[in-house]
């Protein structure tokens, strides 16, 4: 019934017209609430939309990536399905005041591992989901948005928000409530868990990439550095390898082994050299794929979108301690398939 909802939902939303001025010119325009700046890091395709509330205690940043068709004037470079999401986030970004991030380019654009990549991983656009990491990276580093923003949100291109009225601080909030009432490791009055990375688990998978919550904090560049890092020498990771013989997916394979506790040795020259590197990587996403088999009911739909105990447990019982004081996990309800409330997300478009 939960996909019968969505689709039906998801439908209705198409047939409206696009709520902005720019997409369509009888609506109000994006420049009226919001500073906007069409050429980021002097690239034309990185547009940054500050809606921010200047009064706000906290400032929050939304980031999504795709990449166009062609290379056209803008307009003519968005597909219907592109005009109607990125109208959609600009839409809640404008709502709640918040400051959005359009990325239609690379950053992290290595041609030896490109090429790796095409030659070992054709069909999985690898390339393209490797530059998630990089991406929020660049944002928090960033001299202007690194000091502005206190989160910054990852939604992948293929999930709208379906209940503009529901804010990342409530979430925020919520993941809070959960882990103070239910959680043995989670003690608001000692600092015992600053929630610097708020997550979700997939059916398949210990992570789900598609949206997660980073608050702006070092221990969060750290771990973004860690995945950096495994993308930047995918070669020596053996990434096509464990791509091909163990989990077919790209960006949650390294985010994955992160949960996990994996820790590259990144200073260490004979460490990609070894097998040792390969080694480990291997043996975190082997850890992950076991907890599929010792929790109860792990390929539970229900389970994995609203039960909220199976998920304390998860976190509080297997996720890599350094992870667990660092972050939350929460129902996939509650963030990446808030069912008709918040976001939908379904493999649609091609952002890759």
């Amino acid at each position: 019934r939960y996909w019968t909802l969505i689709s039906y939902q998801l439908k209705f939303y198409a047939a409206v017209d696009y709520p902005l001025h720019e997409f369509s010119p009888s609506l109000p325009s994006i420049k009226e609430h919001c500073a906007v700046n069409y050429a980021w890091r002097g690239n034309d395709k990185f547009t940054v939309y500050n809606c921010r509330d200047y009064d706000s205690a906290v400032t929050i940043g939304i980031v999504s990536f795709h990449q166009f068709p062609n290379e056209n004037v803008y307009e003519e470079r968005l597909t219907r399905y592109e005009k109607l999401i990125l109208s959609n986030h600009v839409g809640y970004v404008m709502q709640h005041k918040y400051v959005y991030f359009d990325m239609n380019d690379v950053i992290f654009d290595d041609v030896s591992i490109r090429e790796y990549f095409e030659q070992t991983m054709a069909s999985s656009n690898a390339f393209y989901k490797a530059q998630k990491p990089f991406i929020i990276h660049a944002i928090l580093s960033d001299v202007t948005y690194g000091r502005m923003l206190d989160y910054v949100v990852w939604v992948d291109f293929d999930a709208i928000f379906f209940n503009c009225s529901t804010s990342i601080e409530s979430v925020i909030e919520y993941a809070h409530d959960l882990y103070s009432t239910h959680s043995t490791h989670y003690n608001p009055t000692q600092n015992t868990n600053s929630m610097d990375m708020i997550f979700t688990r997939d059916y398949f998978s210990v992570t789900n990439a598609g949206v997660i919550i980073y608050k702006n904090t070092d221990w969060v560049r750290r771990k973004l550095q860690t995945q950096m890092f495994v993308f930047e020498h995918a070669d020596k990771f053996r990434f096509a390898h464990v791509y091909h013989t163990m989990h077919r997916i790209v960006d949650q394979n390294v985010l994955n082994a992160v949960v996990m506790g994996f820790e590259p040795r990144l200073n260490d020259t004979n460490y990609l050299s070894s097998d040792t590197a390969f080694r480990e990587f291997k043996h975190s996403l082997h850890m992950e794929h076991e907890i599929h088999s010792m929790v109860p009911r792990w390929h539970s739909w229900n389970r994995c979108l609203v039960d909220e105990l199976q998920f304390v447990s998860i976190h509080d019982d297997y996720i890599a301690p350094d992870i667990r004081t660092h972050s939350a996990m929460i129902p996939q309800f509650y963030l990446n398939v808030l069912m008709g409330e918040w976001i939908y997300a379904k493999s649609y478009v091609p952002y890759k």
